[in-house]
Formats: C-alpha cells, sequence, structure tokens
C-alpha cells in the first residue's frame, strides 16, 4: 500500500490527531465549507460600507468554522501558539489601558471580533476547503477587477456602460477623471492590496494541488494588475511593484536546498511576449485610461508634497508620534483621542490613516515589540512548514506574499481597521497550519509503523513531501470527503 494512502486513512491524521468524523457528518461539513467560502467572496467583493451585513456575514464566518474545526477536530500548530499568545497579549494590553477611551467598543471589532472570526476560519482550513478558497478568491479578483475595468472604461468613454446602476450605487462607485491620473473609489477596490499581489505571485511559482491552474492565476494576475492600474491608489501600486521582491525574498526563506525549475509555460510566454509587446505597445499606450494609470505610477515616486493626502499623512505623522512620546511603554490604549484635538474623522475621532504611528500612540513600545516577536514567529512557522513539506512551498509563497502586501498597505491606509480585508492574513497563517499539521500527523504514523515493514520504503527521508503527495494523490491528508 502506498504511503499516501496509508496516511489518508490513518483515524489520527484523517480526524487532525483524533477519531475521523463519522461518514453522516460529511454532507454537513461539505455544506460548512460552502457557506465559509460564500462569506469570503462576500468580504472579498465587498470588505466595507455596509456594517449590517458585514458584522453578521462575520458572525456566520466564525460561528461555521468553529463548527467545522470541532466537527474535525482542527488543531493550531504548536509553532503558531507564540503568535496568538503574544497577539493577545497586545489586545489586552490597550483594551485594559484604553477601556474609558470613548473608541474602546468599537476598537473590540476590530482587534477581538475580526481576528476571533478570521482565527476560526485559519484553524477550519483542511486540504480540501483551502483548495476551494483559493479557487474562490481568484474568480472574486477577476470579478471584481473586471468591474473596476469596465467601470472605468465607460467613464473614461472607451467602453460601453454596462454595470447597472444601482449595481454601481451599492458599489460605492465613484469617478474622478479630471486630475492628471484616474482615480476611482468602490468598497472593493482595497481587496486589490493583497489579491493582485497574491495572484501575480501565482504566476512566479510552480503548481501546486491547493492553487487553481494556470490558465485561472494568469487571468485573476493580469486582470488584478489592470485594475490597480486603473484604480489609482498609490499604496495598492507599491503592493504590486513589490511583489517581485517580496516573492524573491519568501524563496530563500522557503529554500530547502534544492533547484527550482523554471516552468516551461513561463519561458515560452516571455520569448513570445517580447514582439507583441513591441507590436501592441503603441496602440495600447495611447488609450486615454492607460496615459492616467501611467501618471498614476509616476505620481508614485514623485508625489506632489502639496497633495491633500500627502499633507494630512505627514501631519498625522508628527501628531501621533509626538503624542505617543507622551507614554512611550504601555501608550494611551485602543480608541484614544489625541490631546491636541486633532482629528481626521470628526464622527470617529480615533480612527487614522497612518496605522503603524497609531499602534505606537495607541499600545506603545512594549505592544509593538509584542508584535514584532509574534511575526517572527510566524516567520519561523512559515520556514517549518516549508522544510517539512517542500511540495507545498508554492501555495505558502502565494499566500504569504498577499499578507506582506496587505501588512505594506496598511501602513499609510487604514485597511486592517476594517475586519473584512483580515482574511489576507488568516489565509496565510491557515495555509501553514494546514502544512504543519498535516506534518504532524505523518510523523505520527510514521512512528506507529514497524521498522523494517513492507512499507519502510517510505521512510522518515519522504516524511517532508508527504503532506503535498498525498493530497495530489488523494485528494488531501484525510480531507478527501468535504471541505
Amino acid at each position: 500500500m502506498r504511503f499516501a494512502e496509508r496516511v489518508r486513512e490513518h483515524p489520527a491524521v484523517a480526524g487532525g490527531g483524533h477519531a475521523a468524523p463519522e461518514p453522516g457528518s460529511r454532507s454537513r461539513a461539505t455544506f460548512g465549507g460552502v457557506v465559509v467560502t460564500l462569506c469570503l467572496i462576500y468580504l472579498m467583493l465587498r470588505p466595507v460600507g455596509s456594517n449590517e451585513v458585514l458584522i453578521p456575514v462575520l458572525g456566520v464566518l466564525g460561528l461555521t468554522a468553529a463548527g467545522l474545526a470541532m466537527a474535525h477536530r482542527r488543531r493550531v500548530s504548536p509553532l503558531l501558539v507564540p503568535c496568538i499568545a503574544l497577539f493577545a497579549m497586545v489586545v489586552a494590553l490597550g483594551s485594559v489601558v484604553g477601556i474609558d477611551n470613548p473608541g474602546w467598543a468599537y476598537a473590540l471589532i476590530t482587534w477581538v471580533a475580526g481576528p476571533v472570526a478570521f482565527g476560526l476560519w485559519a484553524v477550519a482550513l483542511r486540504a480540501p476547503l483551502l483548495r476551494l478558497t483559493m479557487l474562490a478568491a481568484a474568480w472574486a479578483t477577476i470579478a471584481l477587477s473586471a468591474f473596476i475595468v469596465l467601470y472605468v472604461g465607460a467613464q473614461a468613454g472607451i467602453l460601453p456602460s454596462v454595470i447597472p446602476p444601482v449595481l454601481l450605487e451599492e458599489s460605492g462607485a465613484g469617478f474622478d477623471g479630471t486630475g492628471p491620473a484616474t482615480v476611482i473609489r468602490l468598497y472593493g477596490l482595497s481587496t486589490l492590496a493583497a489579491a493582485a499581489p497574491m495572484w501575480t505571485a501565482s504566476l512566479l511559482v510552480g503548481a501546486h494541488p491547493w492553487l487553481p491552474g494556470v490558465a485561472l492565476r494568469l487571468a485573476a494576475g493580469a486582470s488584478a494588475i489592470a485594475a490597480v492600474m486603473l484604480g489609482g491608489r498609490r499604496a495598492i501600486i507599491l503592493t504590486v511593484l513589490l511583489t517581485p521582491l517580496i516573492v524573491a525574498a519568501l524563496r530563500m526563506l522557503t529554500a530547502t536546498g534544492r533547484r527550482a525549475r523554471v516552468p516551461r509555460w513561463v519561458a515560452v510566454t516571455g520569448i513570445l511576449a517580447v514582439p507583441a509587446a513591441a507590436i501592441l505597445a503603441p496602440r495600447v499606450l495611447e488609450q486615454a485610461a492607460v496615459q492616467r494609470a501611467l501618471r498614476a505610477l509616476a505620481d508614485f515616486f514623485s508625489p506632489d508634497q502639496g497633495a491633500v493626502g500627502v499633507a494630512v499623512r505627514t501631519d498625522q505623522s508628527r501628531i501621533l508620534l509626538d503624542e505617543a512620546a507622551q507614554r512611550p511603554l504601555f501608550g494611551h490604549g485602543f480608541g484614544a483621542v489625541l490631546e491636541s484635538g486633532y482629528a481626521r474623522n470628526l464622527e470617529r475621532p480615533w480612527e487614522f490613516e497612518l496605522q503603524y504611528h497609531l499602534l505606537a500612540f495607541q499600545v506603545g513600545a512594549l505592544g509593538i515589540v509584542l508584535l514584532c516577536i509574534a511575526a517572527c514567529c510566524a516567520v519561523a512557522a512559515l520556514r517549518r512548514a516549508a522544510l517539512l513539506d517542500p511540495s507545498a512551498a508554492p501555495v505558502l509563497i502565494v499566500t504569504a506574499t498577499g499578507a506582506i502586501a496587505m501588512l505594506v498597505a496598511n501602513a499609510s491606509n487604514p485597511y486592517l481597521q476594517a475586519p473584512g480585508h483580515m482574511w489576507a492574513i488568516a489565509l496565510a497563517l491557515g495555509a501553514v497550519n494546514t502544512v504543519l499539521v498535516s506534518g504532524d500527523g505523518q510523523r505520527h504514523d510514521a512512528a506507529l509503523r514497524p521498522t523494517g515493514s513492507a512499507g519502510s520504503a517510505d521512510s522518515a527521508g519522504s516524511l517532508p513531501r508527504a503532506a503535498g503527495s498525498s493530497d495530489a494523490a488523494a485528494g488531501g491528508v484525510g480531507d478527501a470527503a468535504a471541505p
């Protein structure tokens, strides 16, 4: 019997270290997987804009994910426990210090409700559900990007207007083509801060059973890049530009000594792209929308210091750091307002664009140090997952790229203040946890196997590949039946 089949059939692995679920529960697990995936699609398409719908969706996501995790006895890898503990310490610090602050209750949605819901989702992820999640994320990215391209094209007079007005209104669509670059407003545009780099990164790595096919990844990456260029958001443009560097760094982090091969389709596409670009480039560059996108890109590298957005962030940087210095160790707590009276939003004076400056103001040096240690623990877990299963490196790199890109964009925009954007962080941690937990089960199975048995050829030397190879062969590590 093949080692992959033995791993799949072993009850300790099939149940995540416990007995496998009864067959009657598989249909409920399938339904639960579909529900959490639909919740993710909604959050990607509309991460902000309607708390009356957003909060219930987060609740359904968290409760359903909790049910899936308990039904399949999913667990958190010990390597990720320090991340959770350190994050909880920061939440406790900010909550206790800021319990009397005016925005304290609102901050709990960001620091407690969102992380708990997405944390449960990350724990509930298993191989089939992770595959379904990546597939759904790719189609959601394509739909969102196509919406943006069609909207900007219609507003610029290049394409016919095909999007119903009611859909534009519900999406919070707005267009400004009077300036040197196209700038749009759309509830889902911020999703591309993680989705565009993630699917761009997917074109720079090899195949994996948890990733969609090459054609779908190419469609998601190309459409997302086009939408980002037309959207005109500097922070999102930056994440796309940084994607090759992020992927290169993650390749070094996840390297296992094996020499990576460039996929044949990448080489062929690169060769054919040169003459095609030479022929099509002049006509494409003449388009008004493309001209605006290029001006937005140039404005990113040489921003107008007198522009409103730049001036606001410059003022915030100075004021937040000045007031953070008044309580440098523990900060002012969640939901604090500035003593100077400066406010970006009069209705919510505790909100600002510069998130890491705001963190220094809220949780002080202690909170910043704890979060940095938590990030280092997550990186160490990612490295360990890649060593445990080298074949899973592509999906680990792709999901980690999305998480890093969201963290980069969050520096100058309050993206992670909205729980609807936390999917990018949770997806990366969920992928790492899936590999680590699967690998733990395989090591347990190897320990139970008698030495010198017929299956001894599949010894510990092949264990690092087992999580990915068994998934390809049997539809997942003990998860063939349902998400």
